[in-house]
């Protein structure tokens, strides 16, 4: 796999953060919004719906629907839901961290950015909370993401013509997992995310005119 070779430490945090972001992800939009596919490594495939960083509806091949919420998470059955906790809760929201990171969000949504070693780097987000960003040595690739509820290593990227996407990375307590990201900056209505109990007016997941899709062989992209 080539990728550019890159002095890193000439260039001002500012600038770093914007030519990793032009680097791996070249002009994607709402890349908060995005629909995904995650294998875990027990071989489950969960269908994730996104909106990032923090409400994820996850649909597994092994019969399970989780919603996780503004740090509380849920197991969905048979109209009920039912908060999880202990295990449980860390796994959900170590589903939403390998989804956040993986769509680079701690860069996108960064309101600031500081230069802490040769390749490491600190990214102020809204919320006030910081992420640690660490760069592969000599290049624009992300080796790992750290925030506030764990560490997410980049194990493999996907190369496209003009993209980098995250394609293979590990968090605990997951493991290492496969990502495939489906469709950005889709429109996600609230629904999505409510829980059984709250009505709302239900309404299609719609996609705009700008998305993606990726698999192993092809990448497609429409802005």
């Amino acid at each position: 796999m080539l990728f550019r070779s890159v002095d890193v430490s000439s260039l001002a945090p500012d600038a770093m953060l914007a030519a990793v972001l032009t680097e791996c992800h070249a002009g994607l939009r709402g890349m908060d919004q995005v629909l995904l596919q995650v294998t875990l490594p027990t071989g489950t495939v969960a269908q994730v719906q996104g909106r990032l960083p923090d409400r994820l509806r996850v649909q597994s091949t092994d019969g399970s629907t989780l919603l996780l919420r503004d740090g509380v998470a849920y197991a969905l059955r048979d109209g009920t839901a039912v908060a999880l906790q202990g295990e449980d809760l860390a796994r959900a929201k170590a589903i939403a961290l390998l989804c956040d990171a993986a769509a680079l969000g701690p860069l996108h949504r960064a309101t600031g950015v500081e230069r802490t070693g040769p390749v490491a780097f600190a990214l102020a987000q809204p919320d006030g909370s910081k992420w640690a960003l660490y760069l592969q040595p000599s290049t624009l690739l992300i080796d790992r993401l750290r925030g506030p509820l764990g560490e997410v290593r980049v194990l493999e990227h996907l190369h496209t013509a003009t993209t980098w996407m995250v394609r293979r990375a590990e968090t605990a307590p997951l493991g290492a997992c496969t990502v495939q990201f489906v469709s950005n900056d889709v429109a996600i209505d609230d629904q999505a995310f409510a829980l059984p109990n709250e009505t709302r007016d239900r309404k299609s997941t719609r996609l705009n005119s700008s998305h993606l899709v990726i698999s192993y062989a092809v990448f497609c992209l429409k802005k």
